[in-house]
């Protein structure tokens, strides 16, 4: 299983002003398997950049904690790294981002379940591919 919540317009701390202003969706709260399941991290990855490109919005993006979570999801996801940022306490994160595009929506349907809009932002659940998650109509 994986989950993730959206968040519209994002304003994570490091992204500039210009970027803030794009129309951008944001990753939060991002839980999939530990590898080797990236078939997961995959569809989340698939199934957002649809979403925001279904949605009008230009990137997807996201704040990773870890510099060998962000390669990982660079050299196996396709995310951009757009730069390093430190916070006042000490800590790093790293900023990346993937245009939106629209994809094939049949492989989706039957793995993705989107959920209603919450006060926090738009959940999403993914499924292995293995035991589909069946999609809810109008939800």
């Amino acid at each position: 299983m994986a989950t993730t919540t959206l968040i519209e317009q994002p304003k994570y701390v490091g992204w500039t002003r210009r970027e803030m202003a794009q129309q951008a969706i944001g990753l939060a709260r991002v839980i999939t398997a530990p590898p080797p399941e990236h078939s997961l991290s995959w569809l989340l990855t698939y199934w957002a950049v649809d979403y925001a490109a279904r949605s009008e919005y230009e990137w997807v993006r996201v704040c990773v904690p870890g510099i060998r979570l962000a390669d990982r999801w660079c050299t196996i996801l396709g995310w951009e790294h757009i730069r390093s940022h430190h916070l006042a306490e000490g800590r790093t994160v790293h900023l990346l981002q993937r245009p939106a595009e629209r994809r094939p929506s049949s492989s989706l349907t039957a793995l993705v379940e989107d959920r209603m809009p919450s006060p926090h932002g738009h959940a999403a659940s993914l499924a292995s591919p293995a035991r589909p998650v069946s999609s809810r109509p109008g939800k």
